[in-house]
């Protein structure tokens, strides 16, 4: 009769003292191995699922010296964007044998650091960073990374370095296709929301403005704000930032923000000084998730192709490590205009 498992997970020694046989032999069964003989194999399965015995997966492929695990680094998880790339990324892995180690990176890259050495150890090669534009993944973290041996990918976002693969949506055309949206509707004065030490987006506010310079309109003034680390203390600066705007300077016809949640502050600011979107200005945020729509109003935004960038993201990472292609290259998918009420 098989005793009844402690609260303590149990393992695979606990199997073959059960059984009275080596643990090698419990370890073999358990692993699919061929040198096992099948009612042997019967013995032990019910013997591992009587006691409540789980495989620990990320275990044995840390001691695998192939180990089919990918780091995946993610700057914000409450970012409906950056949740959308995980997740295709996840599903585009699991279908090729892969499973996910995930980071958040949501303070410090000292946290990917020691994730790089514990499992670089085990020769877990392979690192890809999702979204987010903390001015702490710069080029020099991203070169530490390389020079480990680490391939890495870059998931929503760019950065200059040539041996990183990227994959991206291009900020270029998404900040000219705000323009090109606010030229078609006859405005002609407009801010610009950027965030301090986010490099890594900046490429769309400066489009931007180029864009405006061509069509011959009036240079767009510059909101600045300060760098934050999550959602909320985003939404809060920029929700400063623009009612200070609203006081002290005249109203644009205009407004485009390189990210949602600065265009959702935007919103709010307005609608609690009575302003009307169609009649005093126009509003235009970054990257079309589940809240540009439900929001009140509705936002105007630039799509950015997430599920194809996670998907994509996991297919070149895995193709590198296969051999399958070289690491360094750059994939960009086109954004789109998605107008709604703003």
């Amino acid at each position: 009769m098989v005793k009844e498992s402690s609260k303590k997970a149990a393992t695979q020694v606990e199997i073959a003292e059960l059984l009275g046989i080596s643990q090698v032999t419990v370890h073999r069964a358990l692993s699919g191995h061929q040198r096992v003989s099948e009612k042997t194999r019967k013995r032990i399965l019910k013997a591992a699922e009587e006691i409540g015995y789980q495989a620990n997966f990320f275990a044995s492929q840390l001691r695998s010296k192939s180990p089919k695990l990918l780091v995946l680094g993610v700057s914000y998880l409450q970012d409906p964007y950056c949740i959308d790339i995980t997740e295709s990324f996840e599903r585009t892995a699991a279908a090729r044998g892969y499973r996910i180690f995930l980071a958040h990176l949501h303070d410090e890259m000292s946290s990917m650091t020691f994730h790089r050495e514990i499992l670089g150890a085990h020769g877990v090669k392979s690192l890809a960073l999702v979204g987010g534009s903390s001015p702490r993944v710069s080029d020099e973290v991203i070169s530490d990374l390389l020079d480990a041996g680490m391939n890495v990918a870059l998931l929503g976002r760019s950065l200059n370095h040539p041996r990183a693969t990227q994959v991206v949506s291009n900020d270029i055309k998404g900040g000219r296709l705000a323009a090109d949206h606010f030229y078609s509707l006859g405005l002609r004065s407009s801010w610009v929301f950027v965030v301090d030490g986010a490099e890594a987006v900046s490429a769309r506010a400066y489009a931007y403005c180029d864009r405006m310079k061509e069509l011959g309109l009036p240079e767009p003034r510059i909101l600045r704000m300060p760098w934050r680390s999550n959602i909320s203390e985003i939404f809060e600066a920029a929700h400063s930032v623009i009612d200070r705007a609203f006081t002290e300077y005249p109203l644009p016809e205009g407004i485009f923000c390189i990210g949602l949640t600065q265009a959702m502050a935007v919103s709010r600011a307005a609608r609690k000084r009575s302003m009307q979107f169609g009649k005093d200005f126009r509003l235009v945020g970054y990257g079309d998730t589940w809240q540009s729509q439900f929001f009140y109003p509705s936002i105007t935004t630039i799509r950015q192709p997430a599920v194809e960038i996670g998907r994509a993201g996991a297919e070149c990472l895995i193709d590198v490590l296969e051999g399958r292609r070289e690491a360094g290259s750059v994939i960009s998918f086109e954004p789109s205009l998605m107008v709604r009420d703003t």
